[in-house]
């Protein structure tokens, strides 16, 4: 078992048009130890972040506005060396079928929210353990 490594999540995205609902889930990322949180309210302003800046983790709800569900992660598979980033997917009360299509999707975990401190930092145990780091994907940019 890998234990969990600074290195592996200095750089978050969340991608939450509420500045209300990004501002507490910003501070959670913080306080679990991430070193630079990006904020942005719709999927593109995402995907181009994620074109220019190197990402770790990328916190999402299925719906955004521009692009939802599998297509909104599809378009992230094709940021360049961002493209293996995992996904957590923001849970505020999803019905079990979306949950379903989001893990077939393949989202890298769920975080209920609020959240607190003990829960992102066991998502990053558990991403950590299942997978080689993120820090940087070989591929085109």
């Amino acid at each position: 078992m890998r234990s969990l490594s600074e290195a592996d999540f200095q750089t978050a995205l969340i991608i939450e048009p509420s500045l209300a609902k990004r501002l507490p889930l910003r501070r959670l990322l913080l306080q679990s130890g991430v070193k630079s949180v990006l904020e942005a309210e719709a999927a593109s302003e995402a995907i181009t972040l994620m074109r220019q800046e190197l990402v770790n983790v990328v916190l999402t709800p299925w719906q955004t506005p521009e692009l939802s569900g599998t297509p909104l992660l599809r378009a992230f598979r094709n940021c360049g060396r961002n493209r293996n980033v995992p996904v957590v997917l923001l849970d505020e009360g999803l019905a079990q079928t979306t949950i379903v299509a989001a893990v077939k999707a393949g989202i890298a975990a769920r975080l209920s929210l609020p959240g607190s401190v003990a829960r992102m930092r066991a998502i990053f145990r558990s991403i950590s353990e299942s997978r080689t780091p993120t820090t940087a994907s070989p591929g085109p940019p």
